[in-house]
């Protein structure tokens, strides 16, 4: 409770846990101490927060010995208080007492001593005294790696595999911070102070141990926990590296600033496409592939019976219990096999550990002379753009304000508003607000007309449409949106999660062979209502409004491509988990949830109920856990593309389930967008992918057939800008040009080799008469 910030009821449940602790052992009588202090110094209420502070101390020495760890544990817990409400002289006190305790108990060489050294080290921080905050956190080192013992501020162990990360984490990424003070003090603006490079190793080094532990961490729940809460270590490492470059013009630092960028956008995600490409293709047994396909099926079972228990206006709390324990029981035994994979299969482990991170050559490399990628990291006051051609990587680092995040917001309003609901007031703030956005993103560049745009987005840009930007101002009050200045006039635009897990896709699996199967359930007993729902809310499927040209669209598309076709009734989940991996191209166009208080829950909503094991719900979690071979999906749905934002791993979607389980290009929508403009967009979109179109051109290409056709109401971005394709843009289909080539060149090789081959009968004929002569 006191994690998500419920407070009252945290405090609610440690009384009575203080209450039922009377009379047992003194350190669940401590424990319930700290818990309401701890509590009351997250609420603000220091003073209430010192009371027990207080008791915590003052009953810990009565009741422990003086050197117990224990009350050095207490120590620190209440020494770090009292420095962050400003008695630092005092938390400096208790800081000392506890190295004192752990140095006494452990001695020098443990990562506890290390902790308290660490503390220390913060006081001074506090002090603004860097150089004796420095010296500390060397000490700190020495004492958290049994191999090093350097004095040397400018020395820094190696990761091995007896160190605790955590607390190299921590100490690292406090002295990178330390040097930077230092080097800022030092004044040297123009050249690379000692300070500066250590302090870019210092951070590097602390990058290295994220990424270490990322790979350890087996559950998604934990790595997502570690993207979100070390972004601002990556951040300071992004920062100093591009300081180091501009500085000494050498590109190695400028390719460290890349790829830690590149580390900060859906690392964990790309770090379980990792581990699914090392069981594939790391020499595991079939057996044993299946076995931790097992594990993960039954982990995201028991994950479901919890959640929806805690759901219930009671919850069973025994059965929680219960499924907990079950839960931390696979998963040890999960940790286990793969402890035991890395030890008996080199490839494996090879695989799992070696870094997925393009470097910006590679990505180049991969890159077509007509595409661009622009990749955004946005901190706060600065927006840094990663600007990569085929032949050449640049970057350009401006400072941001407000305005420039009033002016996402403002576009994000108007176009996720309807015509009929749009006033003049956000007409004027989406031409003033688009036209400057333009500039900042992509206008100060100096993109050519018709080059194609790869956008890496970061933050609150995701949920941006880029192709509805405006390349110019606009004037006036009345418009007529079919005819504004929209990028996407200028550019064919498609997104990826980040460069390399774009390219990521070079590693998977062989893709199916059948071409398209597309999906359109419906219910014969819905009625017309809002289908926005709150997590609690249990989802009726018969209150869902119909999807009318669902139907329609699915049809057409069928027409234009060929395939196989569910509909109403047929369109099941049970259907779609038989068939879904036999095909290149999946369709659903469906109704979703989108949960964003437990991702892990949204779902598309197939027809039937309880056929077989499916309640007719696809959640992400059971998307997770299919092995699809498909190379494109298309989620012509209501808000596949939108979710929670997470910091350091992004937007969590119902598409992102999509790549979890192998489809390297997804089509999804940002907002709900009405099925007849959808359907209209999405056969246009065929047509051109059939005349073997790249995606990214041929949704452009259905994108300004529809602004030309549409009505005027209609053209309003609303209703056509938020489909976007993110993933691989390769074409599906081949060009009837390059059929014909293709066709022509066999016919040639064909010819030729029966003119050769003759040529080879008549030689030996004649060696047979000359022999004869």
């Amino acid at each position: 409770l006191k994690a998500t910030g419920d407070y009252n009821n945290a405090l609610i449940n440690y009384q009575k846990s203080l209450e039922s602790s009377r009379g047992l052992h003194p350190s669940q009588v401590m424990k319930s101490y700290h818990y309401l202090a701890s509590t009351f110094s997250a609420m603000g209420q220091t003073d209430k927060a010192k009371v027990w502070y207080d008791k915590l101390i003052d009953d810990g020495i009565r009741f422990y010995d003086r050197e117990d760890l224990l009350l050095a544990y207490n120590y620190l817990s209440y020494g770090n208080f009292l420095l962050n409400i400003g008695e630092s002289d005092a938390s400096l006190k208790y800081f000392s007492m506890a190295l004192e305790v752990r140095i006494n108990k452990l001695g020098e060489k443990h990562y506890l001593t290390a902790e308290a050294y660490r503390y220390i080290g913060l006081y001074y921080v506090n002090k603004n005294d860097y150089l004796k905050a420095l010296e500390n956190y060397q000490k700190a080192l020495i004492s958290v790696s049994d191999e090093f013992s350097s004095h040397d501020y400018t020395t820094n162990p190696v990761i091995t595999d007896n160190i605790n990360l955590l607390h190299l984490l921590q100490i690292m990424k406090e002295k990178g911070m330390v040097l930077e003070h230092l080097d800022e003090e030092g004044g040297q603006e123009a050249v690379i102070s000692l300070y500066l490079q250590v302090s870019y190793e210092s951070y590097k080094l602390a990058a290295e141990v994220i990424y270490r532990m990322h790979n350890d961490w087996l559950t998604e729940e934990s790595r997502l926990y570690l993207a979100e809460n070390e972004r601002e270590t990556l951040l300071s490492l992004i920062r100093v590296s591009l300081q180091m470059y501009e500085l000494s013009g050498a590109e190695d630092y400028l390719k460290t600033a890349f790829e830690t960028a590149e580390n900060m956008k859906y690392s964990t995600l790309l770090a379980i496409l990792r581990d699914q490409v090392a069981l594939e293709t790391g020499d595991v047994p079939e057996g044993l592939q299946n076995l931790d396909r097992k594990f993960r099926l039954q982990l995201a079972a028991y994950k479901n019976l919890v959640a929806l228990e805690r759901d219930n206006a009671e919850p069973d709390s025994i059965k929680i219990n219960n499924w907990n324990i079950k839960i931390n029981e696979l998963s040890s035994q999960r940790r286990g096999l793969i402890r035991q994979l890395g030890k008996r299969y080199p490839d494996y482990y090879s695989i799992k550990y070696h870094s997925s991170i393009m470097n910006d050559r590679n990505v180049r490399n991969r890159l077509k002379e007509d595409e661009i990628i622009l990749e955004y990291v946005l901190a706060d006051s600065i927006l840094i753009t990663f600007i990569l051609e085929k032949d050449r990587i640049n970057y350009e680092r401006i400072m941001i304000d407000n305005t420039f995040y009033r002016n996402v917001e403002k576009v994000n309003n108007f176009i996720r508003t309807d015509y009929f609901n749009t006033t003049a007031q956000g007409i004027s703030d989406y031409f003033r607000s688009a036209a400057d956005l333009y500039e900042v993103l992509l206008g100060r560049h100096n993109i050519p007309e018709n080059k194609r745009l790869i956008i890496i987005p970061d933050g609150l840009l995701a949920y941006l449409p880029f192709e509805i930007l405006l390349y110019r101002s606009v004037e006036g009050k009345v418009y007529d949106f079919g005819e504004l200045p929209y990028v996407i006039r200028r550019n064919p635009l498609s997104y990826a999660y980040s460069a390399s897990l774009n390219y990521h896709s070079d590693l998977r699996r062989i893709r199916a062979r059948k071409g398209l199967l597309a999906f359109a359930p419906s219910d014969p007993q819905s009625i017309k209502r809002d289908t926005s729902i709150v997590r609690d809310t249990p989802i009726d499927r018969h209150l869902l409004q119909p999807l009318e040209g669902s139907e329609k669209e699915v049809r057409a598309l069928i027409n234009i491509v060929g395939g196989d076709l569910k509909i109403g009734e047929d369109a099941s989940e049970y259907s779609f988990k038989e068939m879904a991996s036999k095909y290149r191209i999946l369709h659903l166009a469906m109704h979703t949830f989108v949960d964003d208080e437990d991702p892990l829950y949204s779902k598309l909503v197939f027809s039937g109920e309880n056929e077989g094991n499916e309640d007719g719900f696809l959640n992400v979690y059971e998307i997770y856990n299919l092995k699809l071979n498909a190379s494109m999906v298309v989620l012509s749905a209501c808000n596949t593309g939108t979710g929670m934002e997470r910091k350091g791993e992004g937007i969590m979607s119902l598409a992102r389930a999509f790549f979890y389980a192998g489809i390297p290009d997804v089509i999804m929508t940002l907002w709900t967008v009405g099925d007849e403009s959808g359907g209209k967009l999405m056969i246009d979109f065929y047509q051109d992918l059939a005349k073997g179109n790249s995606k990214d051109v041929a949704l452009r290409n259905a994108k300004l057939t529809f602004l030309r056709e549409a009505d005027p109401i209609t053209r309003h971005p609303y209703y056509w800008s938020g489909y976007i394709i993110v993933g691989d843009q390769s074409p599906i289909f081949i060009s009837r040009t390059r059929k014909y080539m293709i066709i022509g060149g066999i016919i040639i090789l064909v010819v030729l080799g029966f003119l050769y081959k003759n040529r080879l009968v008549k030689k030996g004929k004649e060696k047979k008469g000359l022999q004869a002569f």
